[in-house]
């Protein structure tokens, strides 16, 4: 009865602090067994705390929540986590939705971990995360995915399926590097290999790269070669003192439009110099 009126209580209470003392008082309940017998039944109403808009309450209570699970209502409790990283893609980007969304994602991670029956179901959602803007959850998600795929195999296709289908859609350079490890070393078949190359060279964009960008440097690419291009993808110069000077698609300086351009992502990480 006590724990159930402390639940309410945070739900109805608009001030933070309060919320905060009172699941405190929740966790202190739960290091009495047969309280703790009680909590594990009420992990459901728990979760409700998570409509509060604070981080430190949804971090506890999701800390809270993961202490108190069961296989009996694991599956609900996933349920919840699922419509919540929903939420956090419907509401507007500020700092503190990817830090709710980097506590989801590792609260989802250890359901995984501790329950393996619900791993088939959550790999789906974590996926999503992959094309993130935010790059620590993205990356939380690929540690995930890397202790995943080594323990368990049974779910090693469904993994390297759903990588490959985010894979053209990640946009930072250590989440992409890091994919490209795992895609490397537990690709085996060879369409599997096949739809990999594939890929890669989907995020590479036209090649030769060089050719290519010194195309896109003298504006034939846009203007039908209106502009003469030069000869070769990689021209000498004659500097100041007389010396040469080697020339290419990935030293020429962009004026401000052909720095807008957009580029696949692999290539514009090697023309940044990642």
């Amino acid at each position: 009865a006590a724990a159930s009126c402390y639940i309410d209580l945070i739900v109805k209470e608009s001030d933070n602090n309060v919320k905060l003392i009172v699941l405190d008082r929740l966790i202190a309940l739960k290091e009495h067994p047969a309280q703790e017998r009680v909590l594990q039944d009420l992990v459901m109403d728990i979760l409700r705390v998570l409509a509060s808009p604070d981080l430190e309450v949804r971090k506890k209570t999701l800390n809270l929540a993961m202490e108190l699970v069961s296989s009996r209502n694991i599956q609900e409790m996933v349920l919840v986590l699922k419509k919540e990283v929903t939420k956090t893609h419907n509401t507007g980007e500020h700092e503190d939705t990817g830090k709710y969304r980097q506590l989801l994602v590792r609260t989802l991670h250890s359901c995984c971990i501790k329950f393996p029956d619900v791993a088939a179901t959550v790999i789906p959602v974590l996926m999503e995360f992959l094309s993130d803007t935010n790059e620590i959850a993205a990356a939380d998600v690929l540690i995930f995915v890397r202790e995943a795929i080594q323990k368990f195999d049974s779910l090693r296709p469904l993994i390297l399926e759903r990588l490959l289908d985010a894979f053209a859609t990640i946009k930072s350079v250590k989440v992409h590097r890091a994919a490209l490890w795992i895609l490397g070393e537990y690709t085996t078949s060879a369409e599997d290999i096949q739809t990999v190359m594939s890929q890669v060279r989907q995020t590479l964009g036209e090649i030769p790269l060089v050719e290519d960008e010194m195309k896109r440097v003298s504006g034939e690419k846009v203007e039908e070669e209106a502009a003469p291009g030069p000869s070769s993808a990689v021209t000498k110069l004659v500097t100041s003192d007389g010396t040469y000077a080697t020339q290419s698609a990935f030293n020429t300086t962009y004026t401000s439009s052909k720095k807008g351009e957009m580029r696949p992502p692999l290539r514009q990480y090697l023309m940044d110099g990642d």
